[in-house]
């Protein structure tokens, strides 16, 4: 899998935000060589980051991990293409999260 064209924003670009690979460790609970080895393979953030580095940037979690988040909630296993007002209801975050995750925690 090519992460450069799956993913939207990879690790190194929440560095540039936070202006450091120590910010983003301090932020997430890891060491910075970990940070640094996200960075240097083109990896995404890991699914157990996702909302901690949502909340610390702005940057969408779709963007950070479409896979875990995707934009349409019809996507999303037990979610709902159908809204009351005429628009898709968004399906709740823990919802999106992959029972294999959802007992995690960070």
């Amino acid at each position: 899998m090519d992460t450069e064209s799956a993913f939207p924003v990879l690790a190194r670009d929440v560095v540039l935000r936070l202006g450091s690979q120590v910010a983003l460790a301090k932020l997430v609970g890891v060491t910075q060589q970990s940070v640094s080895e996200w960075c240097l393979k083109g990896k995404p953030i890991p699914p157990l980051h996702v909302l901690k580095v949502e909340a610390a940037t702005g940057i969408a979690c779709h963007d950070l991990r479409p896979d875990i988040y995707p934009r349409d909630a019809a996507a999303v296993p037990g979610g709902t293409a159908s809204g009351g007002a005429g628009g898709a209801s968004t399906p709740a975050r823990a919802e999106a999260v992959p029972d294999s995750l959802s007992g995690l925690t960070a």
